[in-house]
């Protein structure tokens, strides 16, 4: 599978796609909500989660993100998804701060700095690499 970044002034948008049965299988996007901030979205096809698609998609929004002057993130999640959604962000997220809302809980997150210089450059590029079905 691939995946490819197509960015515009204020979106990010993220796409993981089976090569073999020539679909898209995950979409993540980031929106610019303010300065420095913006909003997370994932989706993946049921038959392709828990296989690390959704954690590629956050990393790759997460790296876009920085390279652009990000620090935060936010992202509404129903109830009953919130521990999977902490374990999704907890390797790319710095502090966390959860607000429940009767059946979804609002989740916001600082972003770490890049751990490697030259993910501050990533952001922009297309990115073409496998992702494990």
């Amino acid at each position: 599978m691939d995946s490819v970044v197509a960015r515009a002034d204020e979106r990010i948008n993220l796409v993981a796609i089976d090569r073999m049965h020539e679909r898209i299988v995950g979409i993540g996007s980031w929106c610019e909500t303010q300065s420095r901030s913006g909003e997370i979205g994932l989706l993946v096809e049921d038959a392709y989660q828990s296989g690390g698609i959704g954690t590629r998609l956050l990393r790759g929004l997460v790296r876009a993100a920085r390279a652009r002057g990000s620090t935060t993130f936010e992202a509404v999640v129903l109830r009953d998804q919130v521990g999977l959604a902490l374990r999704l962000a907890g390797p790319a997220a710095g502090h966390l701060q959860l607000d429940p809302h009767g059946e979804v809980t609002a989740l916001r997150a600082t972003l770490p700095p890049p751990a490697r210089p030259e993910e501050q450059s990533e952001g922009s590029a297309k990115l073409a690499h496998d992702v494990p079905s």
